[in-house]
């Protein structure tokens, strides 16, 4: 009993200290005992907990037991732990919920709508929206991993502006970092979704603006882990489908940029393929 105790406050602690996620086995993940549900670290870990706690309460009513949200501190410790099985459900990008049902055999349940708009973002005192303008300079970016970014490049290439070739890519800490980058004109444009755009401070947007939404990429995938027995993964599917419906699910879906869930089809599965490579690429330590 101790032991069990000893070991649930330190993974607590590790969510708490936004450190690591919880390491446990793709068994103790899977079983009945509690389900772990890993959400792509997007935001602070403080954040992510705080969003996705309507999840975990309806899970944990409808299950009727222990439920705990997880995260990690980037996309690709996140990835990896992933296919490590180390949760038993994950919410995250497209690309890396493609990778993890090709590489690791997971099984995709439901993506959340509405899909993200992948925007390039500049300063507001620079009217050329031209994206030549990226010649012989830098494109910032927070996460090269990200379904956004790949959406970005791809685009970009569409219009003869090759990564490497043409300009280099500049991967800054976090979103607050691109603004400053901007500012400081060692980058003309900034990849981000519109999303992350909107959550920044009211002064900051005012000194920048969108040049260009370049694609609206799917939104967040839900997978659950190929260890999970069948009943239970039908169970959970079940589940989350009656999600939006409950009081919980209204709550989530009061936030801003979430609308609903819905089924995901083999055809858009397969369309993400093309950004296998390079998100693979970008996940490598």
């Amino acid at each position: 009993m101790f032991d069990r105790f000893r070991k649930a406050f330190f993974h607590l602690m590790l969510v708490t200290a936004f450190s690591s996620p919880f390491a446990l086995s793709a068994h103790a993940q899977t079983d009945t005992q509690g389900l772990v549900i890993g959400v792509v670290p997007n935001l602070s870990a403080r954040v992510v907990i705080a969003q996705y706690q309507p999840v975990r309460d309806y899970f944990q009513r409808t299950l009727k037991q222990s439920v705990e949200i997880a995260t990690s501190t980037d996309f690709p410790s996140f990835s990896r732990e992933t296919l490590k099985g180390n949760y038993s459900m994950v919410i995250t990008p497209a690309n890396l919920g493609r990778i993890a049902q090709v590489d690791g055999g997971w099984s995709v349940l439901a993506c959340l709508e509405p899909g993200i708009p992948a925007v390039l973002v500049g300063m507001a005192d620079n009217p050329n929206s031209n994206p030549n303008q990226l010649s012989g300079k830098v494109l910032a970016t927070s996460n090269p991993s990200s379904l956004v970014v790949q959406a970005g490049i791809k685009w970009l290439k569409e219009r003869k502006l090759e990564v490497g070739r043409d300009y280099k890519l500049s991967t800054v800490p976090n979103d607050d970092s691109l603004f400053a980058v901007l500012r400081s004109g060692e980058a003309p444009f900034a990849m981000m979704s519109r999303g992350e755009f909107l959550a920044k401070p009211e002064l900051m947007r005012q000194s920048t603006r969108i040049v260009s939404e370049m694609e609206i990429v799917s939104g967040f995938w839900i997978l659950t882990n190929p260890k999970m027995p069948v009943a239970q993964r039908q169970r959970i599917r079940e589940l989350l489908l009656a999600f939006p419906d409950s009081e919980e699910g209204k709550v989530f879906f009061a936030s801003p940029g979430r609308s609903s869930l819905r089924a995901i089809t083999d055809a858009e599965m397969k369309e993400l393929d093309v950004y296998l490579e390079a998100t693979r690429k970008a996940l490598a330590p």
